[in-house]
């Protein structure tokens, strides 16, 4: 069953868009594996499956947000499906930081380099007790910069997530735009949302986004292949 309904006079999104949108998150979750062996097999190298690792963590968090998007506007609970998908352009644009960060440290075969980043990007925090005791090296980047850095290569990503970002906080869009209609000496009220199509719309554009995590992980997997490749042969 695809994850969202060919739901017809959706806001700027076709059925076939539906379809891709449904194609990319089945790919992403024929994905995931139950564990992963750190040596690996062939060289004995633990790194290249620590960043395996990493990223089938974050690849569960994706889907998880794009299942309960679509979960909770089945639910009758819109704004719920709004915090998915703000989550959502969040976990691309950290998945796309982290593959583009560990690209130069792959290609100069810096094996300690890669060792050192993924050991310390799997547990970024914000936390001021943790940055104490384990120092800066672990301290979470400002979303909104890596957001920004998404903007670069699709240019509505950070005027979208602003608008998620109003939605999601209690402010106007989020409260009184979102669950009344004023009439001409009536306020109407929608225990779901006055117009549930354009959440449904915006959790489906929010998925396909994920072919930009797609294209991550089949370009840090190559990658991966090809560092093992070039530390076995002392390079």
């Amino acid at each position: 069953m695809p994850l969202f309904d060919r739901h017809p006079n959706l806001p700027n999104i076709s059925l076939d868009l539906i379809d891709t949108a449904n194609l990319i998150y089945e790919q992403l979750k024929s994905r995931k594996v139950a564990e992963i062996v750190l040596a690996e097999p062939e060289t004995g190298l633990v790194v290249p499956n620590l960043v395996r690792s990493y990223l089938q963590a974050h690849l569960r968090r994706c889907l998880t947000f794009a299942e309960a998007g679509a979960a909770e506007i089945t639910a009758g609970r819109p704004l719920v499906a709004e915090m998915c998908s703000r989550a959502l352009y969040e976990n691309v644009a950290t998945i796309c930081d982290f593959a583009d960060k560990l690209k130069p440290l792959c290609d100069a075969v810096d094996y300690e380099g890669v060792k050192n980043y993924v050991s310390n990007a799997a547990f970024i925090t914000r936390i001021p007790a943790f940055l104490a005791a384990h120092g800066d090296q672990i301290k979470a980047p400002q979303i909104l910069n890596l957001i920004d850095d998404m903007a670069k290569r699709h240019p509505n990503y950070r005027t979208t997530y602003d608008h998620l970002s109003d939605i999601v906080h209690p402010n106007g869009l989020g409260a009184v735009v979102y669950f009344t209609r004023v009439e001409p000496g009536i306020t109407r009220f929608a225990d779901d949302a006055i117009t549930p199509n354009s959440t449904r719309a915006s959790i489906i554009s929010a998925t396909l986004l994920l072919l930009f995590v797609e294209v991550a992980l089949t370009q840090t997997e190559e990658r991966l292949v090809k560092l093992s490749a070039d530390v076995m042969a002392g390079r």
